[in-house]
């Protein structure tokens, strides 16, 4: 990832205190309202990561707690602005405390995931990862969407395909085609946090150790779809179609609580791709 050492961010999002703690057994649960795109920065017809969200946990409707940065790692789905759909929440500690793979996040849940970028101009790619592997490589990646400075520069938006490859490559980095810059950066992006990850080390520090700084959190759609009434953005069909995207988000341990018994967390915001409406957040005229 490239120069992904500048920490100067400050999002905070409010999220139980109990989610630090609880195993997969206990599932956790918050509601998400989807209320903005960020900088509204747009790379190839898709605004890119960080977006703005309310996450409100153990509710199934929108709450009143701060707006913050929200990241999605799902191309695939569609989310809208106004949205707001109900989450299962999954620390990513959690996810090896299971004896099989963790049924409750999009991804993985055979418990591996196939990452293949070699089609394209640099790719180097066709590993197969586990879950645990591919959420620490969407964590390393999601750290540093919220890292990268200003906020929407072409780093950050390079970063928010790399993460929405990871997951969905071919679709997500074919988008790129007419911006081969872009394409390359972002699969260079995407090769050197696999390699951090199967090789154990991010620079010279263990992985576990890199991580261990930080509280990840992943918040997958739960089956019950809310809706949005005030959609700013309309749906192409007249109803926002579930599911809607996975987001991540990121705090750093050495964060203080927000508010009442509810933890400070950094959004990574699921990097989720809104299109100009829909798609990724979709364009309202595409």
């Amino acid at each position: 990832m490239r120069s992904t050492e500048k920490w100067r961010f400050v999002v905070v999002a409010a999220v139980g205190f109990m989610l630090l703690t609880s195993g997969r057994a206990s599932a956790q649960t918050a509601n998400l309202y989807l209320n903005g795109v960020g900088s509204g920065t747009v790379l190839a017809g898709v605004y890119t990561s960080p977006y703005s969200a309310v996450i409100t946990p153990g509710s199934t409707s929108i709450g009143t707690g701060p707006t913050v940065p929200a990241i999605c790692d799902d191309f695939y789905d569609d989310s809208y602005i106004d949205e707001d759909w109900n989450t299962n929440v999954t620390t990513l500690s959690s996810l090896t405390l299971g004896p099989g793979p963790n049924t409750t996040v999009k991804w993985g849940q055979s418990g591996f995931v196939s990452v293949n970028d070699m089609g394209y101009a640099g790719g180097t790619l066709n590993d197969t990862l586990t879950q645990v592997q591919a959420y620490d490589v969407a964590a390393l990646l999601s750290i540093s969407i919220l890292g990268s400075t200003p906020a929407g520069d072409q780093q950050q938006q390079d970063l928010s395909y790399a993460l929405w490859a990871l997951f969905d490559t071919s679709q997500s980095l074919s988008q790129l085609n007419s911006v081969p810059i872009d394409q390359t950066n972002a699969i260079n992006d995407l090769n050197t946090a696999v390699q951090e990850v199967v090789n154990g080390e991010v620079g010279t520090t263990p992985l576990s150790t890199y991580l261990s700084n930080y509280n990840v959190t992943i918040y997958s759609y739960s089956g019950v779809h809310v809706g949005g009434t005030n959609l700013s953005t309309t749906c192409p069909s007249g109803s926002c179609d579930p599911p809607p995207q996975e987001m991540i988000t990121v705090t750093s341990m050495s964060e203080p609580p927000a508010f009442g018994v509810f933890a400070v967390y950094f959004l990574l915001g699921g990097a989720c791709l809104l299109f100009f409406g829909r798609r990724r957040i979709v364009s309202a005229n595409r």
